[in-house]
């Protein structure tokens, strides 16, 4: 049997129910609830509503023993009664309000409201105050549990009791980031382990942050007379050479908030930030781990270098840079790290001039990248000089000028990682014709 009215809301505590929950359990614990609900209407209050219309129901059942709620004889209209009049987002939205009218949403909204007209950084605290789009379509509106202004910025506070309301979430978050509003949400939990879908929906894309007031915050606001709330955030950190996180309480104030502007939100902790520069640090801790290997690499013998090729060749996978193997480039590895160290690394070359005439000779597919880095590390000068009587190194550069021999390219993504100085001197060269002034160096083997 399908049943029409699908999903229920506890008018006191604001909480949702679908139908099938409540009407699968025993049949003995049913009847008590259909009598419940019987001595609510009685006694002229609410127990259980309809989540779209807020109006109560009761528990009926047919023939065959099934059990359904329907909405009272005398009750108004509501889109499940008539067959549907309303599209799903105004069902939705109709849902959302109806849950603002729980007693524990209108007891949180009442304490936030308190504190705030009770603290100078805040002016013109409204409760529901309608608010209507300045930048947007004319005939847009919102009604927030609490508007107000803090420290010159337009600030809302919303408290999402309910679990299936994403789509108004979203509604209402680029509603006022239209109009520069920013939007808090706090959740009403004891941990955040109750969280759930909802409000994860709202937790992860609020930085990580997320934000609750409960009864026990409550009672520290009263004691320091400060609206007081918990944030739960996640904070990163590194170990063992990978990014880990755990979750953090902190009581805070609004106070402690930042306040993001372009998305306009407040978080207590930057996660995004944190984590991007974790992980930038670790990218620099592994390619200076695989620096290190490289220099030494010519000493290892076979099986070693095997193993730390194939250990590196997998770490830079995690960094989307795919290399099968580190043979095919050996060479120029060899040659740059060469110059970027200013001692010969894998070469036996008794200066730079004979290193800069085997690569132009052996390696041309790869003589753009040497000559920047020649460039950029300062060899320049030095090979320059010492090619001034025969010309070789000369007539080799001349050569690769007039013949552009075809560059290999397969490569570039791993060789600007591990020289982003010559990543940036050819960046800037092709952008603005940059006459770049080479490293300063205080030893020269070469």
């Amino acid at each position: 049997m399908k049943r029409l009215i699908e999903d229920i809301r506890d008018i006191q505590t604001g909480e949702e129910y679908k139908a099938d929950e409540l009407l699968s359990q025993p049949e003995e614990i049913i009847f008590r609830l259909r009598r419940s609900l019987a001595e609510c209407r009685y006694e002229n209050c609410k127990l259980l509503v309809c989540s779209i219309c807020n109006q109560s129901v009761t528990i009926a059942g047919n023939q065959k023993g099934e059990f359904f709620f329907k909405h009272l004889q005398d009750s108004n209209d509501c889109p499940v009664k008539t067959s549907g009049k309303l599209n799903q987002k105004e069902i939705n939205r109709l849902k959302y309000q109806g849950v603002k009218e729980s007693k524990k949403h209108k007891y949180l909204k009442n304490h936030i409201y308190q504190f705030l007209t009770m603290d100078s950084d805040f002016s013109e605290v409204k409760e529901e105050k309608v608010i209507k789009s300045l930048n947007s379509d004319s005939n847009k509106w919102k009604k927030p549990d609490i508007s107000s202004k803090y420290k010159e910025k337009m600030v809302v506070f919303e408290i999402q009791l309910s679990t299936t309301f994403l789509n108004v979430i979203v509604d209402r978050e680029i509603f006022y980031r239209n109009d520069n509003i920013y939007i808090i949400w706090f959740f009403n939990l004891s941990s955040l382990s109750e969280c759930r879908f909802t409000e994860k929906d709202i937790l992860y894309s609020n930085n990580d942050n997320a934000f609750i007031i409960n009864d026990e915050t409550i009672e520290i606001s009263k004691n320091n007379k400060k609206f007081t709330f918990v944030c739960y955030y996640k904070k990163t950190y590194i170990h063992e050479n990978s990014i880990k996180y755990q979750w953090n309480k902190k009581y805070i104030t609004i106070n402690d908030l930042n306040f993001d502007e372009k998305e306009f939100k407040a978080y207590y902790y930057d996660y995004n930030l944190e984590n991007k520069k974790l992980k930038e640090s670790l990218k620099s801790r592994f390619i200076s781990s695989f620096e290190e290997y490289w220099i030494q690499r010519s000493h290892y013998n076979y099986e070693e270098r095997e193993s730390k090729d194939l250990y590196f060749i997998a770490k830079f996978s995690t960094i989307n840079i795919t290399i099968d193997s580190f043979e095919k480039i050996n060479g120029i590895l060899n040659a740059l790290y060469s110059l970027k160290q200013h001692e010969m690394v894998g070469f036996k070359f008794q200066n730079y001039l004979a290193l800069s005439n085997y690569v132009l000779e052996s390696l041309r597919e790869f003589s753009k990248i040497y000559l920047w880095a020649m460039y950029v590390y300062g060899h320049k000068d030095n090979v320059n000089s010492q090619d001034a009587r025969k010309q070789k190194f000369h007539g080799k550069v001349e050569r690769y000028k007039r013949e552009r021999p075809e560059q290999n390219t397969s490569y570039s993504e791993l060789i600007y990682k591990l020289f982003p100085e010559v990543k940036e001197a050819l960046i800037l060269n092709k952008q603005f014709g940059y006459q770049l002034k080479p490293r300063q160096h205080t030893t020269s083997k070469g």
